[in-house]
């Protein structure tokens, strides 16, 4: 098998670790991390220059028909995202769905707590802050991850024009835009780190938010049937899709997602400040974006917060990060009864099951939606995305 090279620095040393483990997806991995999204970078690049019309905001609510005077770059982006895979079917998602709203408090905690500390315990963290779009950036990643899992998990949400496929675009252009504000900044080194917001990367988190987030449930009670497992994947490989992972780093189902995973992690360096910072704050704004604003209980929120992030995520990479002492698996442990307590009320009364799932996706909209803008304000450019 080739030999990867031009490694960026940082990755080399875990390369070879990721190698011994899968060397093809580690020498995949490894070459995404020097490319960025050429179609959503062109897009925007070409919408900064075309600031007659604002062709970002008619592409989400038009698609293609009312791109025809746009620049090709944008009509190119468009043209990827009305393109639905043939693997893709939205019927099929929704056991998925249905799973994910049955038990979306769990999927909260085991997002928040799990899949996004460790994904932005990363490289990915250095990006967001060397962009100079520091701001709130762990208060508003929660909101904006938070909204995407509301509409994509939302049937219809991936169909075109549906919010959950306005917002993966989003995301995807804001991504784009902080990879071009990143790449200009003099403190980005481009031998050590790559590409900002690599394509690698982007793989990364769409691995850490179907697969590992479906292992991370599964550690926190959640039991799901096969069929709402495949559904589940199926609606992330969808949102990858929109966002921008390459095909070829493109999970196809659990296994290949959680594989995914640890490669990433493995070819990680250990985390800096800017992924101690933007961890930690990811715990300590959850309860403001939830909305408590008793001092006391919002305290008392936060240890619960890491301590089931410790257990989640093991001791190494807790210490790592600067967490709190916790006895983390003796609060999983508590988790995981209660679900499953609740599991046998839900299967057997379906009465406490329809309240149960109303109660939980009202307070998944709130976390969502609160105090974040969702609209594309006119900026330095026509087109600008909010960071």
């Amino acid at each position: 098998m080739t030999q990867v090279v031009d490694i960026p620095a940082a990755f080399r040393d875990g390369f070879a670790r990721a190698r011994l483990l899968d060397a093809g997806l580690a020498e995949r991995y490894a070459r995404h991390l020097s490319l960025g999204d050429p179609l959503a970078d062109a897009a925007v690049a070409a919408a900064a220059t075309a600031r007659q019309r604002p062709w970002i905001r008619i592409g989400l609510d038009e698609g293609l028909a009312g791109l025809g005077d746009a620049p090709q770059a944008l009509r190119d982006l468009f043209a990827h995202a009305t393109d639905v895979p043939y693997w893709f079917t939205q019927s099929r998602t929704l056991p998925g769905c249905r799973a994910f709203h049955g038990n979306s408090r769990m999927f909260l905690a085991a997002f928040v707590a799990g899949s996004l500390v460790e994904a932005y315990s990363t490289l990915i963290a250095k990006a967001f802050i060397t962009s100079g779009r520091l701001g709130d950036q762990a208060g508003r990643r929660f909101r904006q991850n938070n909204q995407l899992l509301s509409e994509i998990f939302l049937p219809g949400g991936l169909g075109e024009f549906g919010e959950g496929w306005k917002m993966a675009l989003r995301i995807r252009l804001m991504h784009a835009r902080l990879r071009l504000l990143t790449a200009r900044s003099a403190d980005w080194n481009h031998e050590d780190w790559g590409t900002p917001l690599s394509a690698a990367h982007i793989a990364f988190m769409n691995a850490a938010l179907s697969g590992r987030l479906l292992e991370r449930a599964r550690v926190l009670g959640v039991e799901l049937f096969p069929e709402e497992r495949r559904a589940f994947m199926m609606i992330w490989r969808m949102a990858g899709h929109l966002t921008g992972v390459p095909a070829e780093l493109l999970p196809r189902h659990e296994i290949e997602a959680q594989q995914l995973f640890r490669i990433g992690r493995m070819m990680e360096p250990p985390p800096e400040i800017e992924g101690i910072v933007l961890a930690n704050g990811l715990i300590n704004s959850a309860p403001m974006a939830a909305g408590v604003d008793d001092p006391d209980l919002r305290r008392k929120l936060v240890r619960q917060l890491y301590g089931i992030s410790r257990g989640l995520i093991g001791g190494d990479l807790a210490t790592a990060l600067h967490f709190p002492e916790t006895r983390g698996m003796d609060t999983l442990t508590a988790i995981r009864l209660r679900n499953r307590a609740d599991l046998l009320l839900r299967r057997h009364i379906g009465f406490y099951d329809r309240r149960r799932r109303a109660g939980q996706f009202t307070q998944l909209l709130d976390l969502s939606f609160e105090g974040l803008d969702t609209g594309l304000p006119q900026a330095a450019a026509e087109d600008e995305l909010p960071a």
